[in-house]
């Protein structure tokens, strides 16, 4: 059995996270103020590129877990989720504008984020289904009970 199943996370680690979110604010007004508004990046193709790949990763993996019907779905669906909206926020704000911009704003609006929506309520079934019925537990034997089998 998992050694950390059952097990609640220490007392320590929301006012850890919450004091991370706090000093964010003094550290984003300082971006605000010194960054600057344009900047030519060397490696500019591969971090797209990158994050594409690392994308359509995700999405593969989600619709491999929803096939499955896995209890697994929520985590990745959620992750899924987020580099979705990600993707549409640095495109759209990266965009040089013109038509550029209007192809950022139509593939946000009818593409990324519904599906960065779509992701986030299969989390949060699979979440609930989880609740429901244990499911967790249930995928761990049955996983364990095939690989005794073999």
């Amino acid at each position: 059995m998992d050694a950390l199943a059952g097990r609640r996370p220490g007392w320590w680690i929301a006012p850890v996270y919450l004091a991370m979110a706090a000093l964010m604010v003094p550290w984003i007004v300082v971006l605000a103020q010194t960054l600057p508004d344009r900047m030519v990046s060397a490696n500019y193709r591969t971090a797209w590129v990158g994050f594409d790949v690392l994308l359509a990763l995700a999405l593969g993996r989600t619709a491999w877990l929803t096939y499955r019907r896995s209890p697994f779905l929520g985590n990745i669906a959620s992750a899924t989720a987020t580099l979705l909206v990600v993707d549409a926020w640095f495109d759209v704000t990266t965009s040089p504008g013109g038509p550029q911009l209007a192809e950022a704003v139509a593939a946000a609006l009818l593409v990324e984020l519904p599906l960065a929506a779509l992701s986030l309520v299969l989390a949060r079934r699979a979440a609930a289904e989880i609740a429901r019925t244990g499911a967790v537990r249930r995928y761990r034997w049955e996983f364990h009970r095939r690989s005794e089998q073999v």
